[in-house]
């Protein structure tokens, strides 16, 4: 890859904040969200995909050179997780591929990165209570991080209705809103095509 140092416009002693800082501000300016419906969204997109694929490299070096494996990208393979890969596959509609990848990630190394891609799978599945808790997360455990703020208040804003199982105002429609965990079972389908039998008659 290109050198990921260049990317983000530091040099290759920078510290673990130091890169941070740098991607924040990069985040802040070609983020796709603020190039919606303007000719040079694929061109944003395609940048973003490079800051975030260079912070992951970054990342990993300055935490591998410290002797730190580093909480955020610690896999379960014992690997570093892409995270740069795991949202090129979000945004190219491998949402299964990506979730798989994210599942595969040991539970004690899902940071703030890892809500956010989890949060972005879940949102385009239409899973909306899902995606507003990792939304959520991801904004309170780096509350700086002007990427993870700008997908919490997006959700935010979406149109809401009451979520009884959630205890807060949820967003998308009614359809897509069930307890937490729950999924569409066989008892569900028959009483759904029961009820739309009778509305027939």
């Amino acid at each position: 890859m290109t050198d990921p140092y260049s990317i983000l416009g530091i040099s290759p002693d920078a510290t673990e904040e130091q890169i941070k800082d740098a991607y924040k501000e990069l985040a802040k300016k070609y983020h796709p969200d603020q190039y919606e419906n303007n000719p040079l969204e694929d061109l944003a997109l395609e940048k973003m995909k490079e800051i975030n694929t260079a912070y992951d490299e970054a990342i990993r070096r300055a935490r591998s050179s410290s002797g730190n494996r580093g909480y955020n990208n610690y896999a379960g393979n014992n690997e570093y997780a892409d995270y740069g890969q795991i949202r090129d596959d979000i945004t190219r509609g491998k949402i299964d591929q990506a979730d798989a990848a994210l599942d595969n990630i040991l539970e004690n190394a899902r940071g703030a990165e890892w809500h956010f891609c989890k949060g972005s799978v879940q949102y385009k599945r239409g899973w909306y209570s899902e995606a507003y808790r990792c939304f959520e997360t991801a904004h309170q455990m780096e509350p700086d991080n002007g990427e993870y703020a700008a997908a919490y208040e997006n959700i935010k804003k979406q149109p809401m209705g009451y979520n009884p199982y959630a205890g807060k105002y949820d967003s998308g429609p009614y359809t897509a809103r069930r307890a937490p965990g729950s999924e569409c079972n066989m008892c569900d389908i028959c009483t759904c095509l029961m009820c739309l039998d009778c509305c027939c008659r």
